[in-house]
């Protein structure tokens, strides 16, 4: 690469640093920060806002390595990032430039080698892992910090659809015909992994119904729960959906999904994709039935929380979550339980689920929910995917178990 223009792209990267920090504050919607930066360069292409969206989000998984190298030097830190963007194909030309003594190539992907190359790149900065995810942490997830899945924690997580008609090698055919590379699952049916960049959201396919955006640790927790064909569901904290929808095609023509969700936006969207899935039996309602009268035979409640499981996909949430926080959404995750168990029938299955990686929104939640509820006892989840529950009976999907986000499931049994 000329080295002018490499020099422009260091400097580019590091103004859209500066300009970005101040933005890195809880309750910020640090995404759409990032969106509203890179649209302020009128002189970006669709390229360039790959190649500094990818170096930028590399800069939010190793930020205080990033701190470090820039307080040797501006270029030590912006070649720190290009060395740490592994695999992503925005960045190839950039990573191709750097070079290690008696030309040895970087490693690929995040690691003891990676690391140790590192030191050589730059010289008397130490690099040490642990110390990317935050010290209060390791006690809501010790398993997060150990060598292999914090290797993992620090990819960038693969994209994935479900299949909503057919099967996922029949979509993966699909997919081929319009130019998209992709592997069906071998774990789970309807998975497919989509091995090239693409705007899924708009894809003739989704848009058709034919597939819909989910990642495959949230498409295995109801496969986990292995709804009763034709039995009734109340899904509680519906959101726009994506549940519901897998909800509903496992329940089949005769079965019910009750989805419900204080936000008219996200029911909006909920009634968009059910209708372009062609489904039939789903409910959207802003307003719960009675409790009194209402009984199903299983009640979700997916509830809101943290986000820790997303760190991997939204590296910017690991700078705003703080224990503040975690503690507010688990006061909140005990109340959604509360509710969601009037409804639950004799007999019948109250499933709780985050995407949090925390033992206080997570296990806490349901050993105290327990213990109000004697009624209720823990059962474990049907055996997919290799996954196994914890001798308690919950059961969490770490992120290198399925290449994909962090996720938490309870199934609990109404005696």
């Amino acid at each position: 690469m000329n080295p002018r223009i490499l020099e422009n792209q260091r400097r580019t990267l590091l103004a859209l640093i500066r300009a970005l920090e101040p933005q890195l504050v809880p309750g910020r919607p640090f995404a759409a920060e990032i969106r509203s930066e890179l649209a302020r360069h009128d002189g970006f292409g669709s390229r360039d806002r790959r190649l500094y969206r990818e170096l930028i989000y590399t800069w939010l998984r190793y930020r205080p390595w990033f701190d470090r190298a820039r307080a040797k030097n501006d270029a030590a830190a912006a070649d720190l990032f290009i060395a740490l963007s592994g695999d992503a194909p925005e960045v190839a030309t950039l990573h191709a430039s750097l070079s290690l003594p008696e030309g040895r190539a970087f490693a690929r992907r995040p690691g003891p080698a990676l690391f140790e190359q590192l030191r050589v790149l730059i010289p008397d900065v130490p690099f040490e892992p642990r110390e990317l995810l935050p010290s209060w942490f390791e006690s809501h997830c010790p398993a997060l910090l150990g060598e292999a899945e914090l290797a993992c924690h620090l990819t960038r997580p693969p994209f994935w659809l479900r299949a909503q008609r057919g099967t996922g090698l029949e979509l993966v055919q699909e997919l081929g015909r319009t130019g998209i590379e992709a592997t069906a699952s071998t774990r789970l049916p309807a998975a497919v992994r989509v091995n090239s960049y693409v705007d899924l959201e708009k894809h003739p396919l989704v848009e058709q119904g034919r597939a819909e955006v989910q990642d495959i640790g949230s498409q295995a927790l109801l496969m986990l729960v292995a709804p009763q064909t034709g039995s009734r569901w109340l899904d509680l904290c519906a959101g726009a959906g994506g549940k519901s929808l897998q909800l509903a095609t496992l329940l089949g023509p005769s079965g019910r999904v009750h989805a419900h969700d204080i936000r008219r936006d996200a029911l909006m969207e909920l009634r968009r994709r059910a209708h372009r899935a062609g489904l039939k039996n789903i409910e959207i309602e802003g307003v719960l039935p009675d409790e009194v009268t209402a009984r199903f035979d299983g009640v979700l409640v997916d509830a809101p929380c943290s986000g820790s499981g997303t760190w991997r996909r939204h590296p910017f949430l690991i700078h705003q979550t703080t224990p503040t926080q975690i503690n507010t959404h688990a006061r909140t995750q005990a109340t959604l339980l509360r509710r969601g168990a009037n409804y639950v029938a004799p007999g019948g299955r109250l499933v709780y689920a985050t995407c949090s990686l925390s033992r206080r929104e997570n296990e806490e939640v349901v050993t105290a929910f327990v213990k109000e509820f004697p009624e209720f006892t823990l059962e474990a989840p049907a055996p997919v995917a290799g996954l196994k529950p914890e001798p308690a009976g919950w059961l969490t999907i770490l992120p290198s178990a399925l290449d994909s986000d962090g996720y938490f499931l309870a199934c609990l049994r109404r005696s």
